[in-house]
């Protein structure tokens, strides 16, 4: 959920990143084993975000939000190549 804009909008999504072959199981390990820190900081960047970065047309403030946040917890700022998020749905719920 956000409501930054006075509006509760809750954002519903698809999120996928792109690694090198050789980061494919470090990064599917960190998934398993930190799945709930790492939805937490999806949630806290989505929650903290001005809705003029969530309503951009390529999402390249959140992709790059995300990318970072995945570099944090991985201990590798690089492990990630690009962060996809073929669906991202804005939907009032107020």
């Amino acid at each position: 959920p956000n409501d930054k804009s006075g509006r509760l909008f809750i954002y519903d999504m698809d999120l996928f990143v792109k690694v090198d072959a050789a980061h494919k199981g470090a990064i599917e390990k960190v998934v398993k084993e930190r799945k709930g820190e790492l939805s937490d900081k999806v949630a806290r960047i989505i929650r903290g975000n001005e809705t003029d970065v969530l309503h951009e047309a390529d999402l390249k403030s959140l992709r790059m939000q995300v990318r970072h946040a995945l570099g944090e917890l991985t201990g590798d700022a690089e492990i990630v190549q690009e962060v996809l998020i073929p669906r991202f749905a804005p939907m009032r719920a107020d």
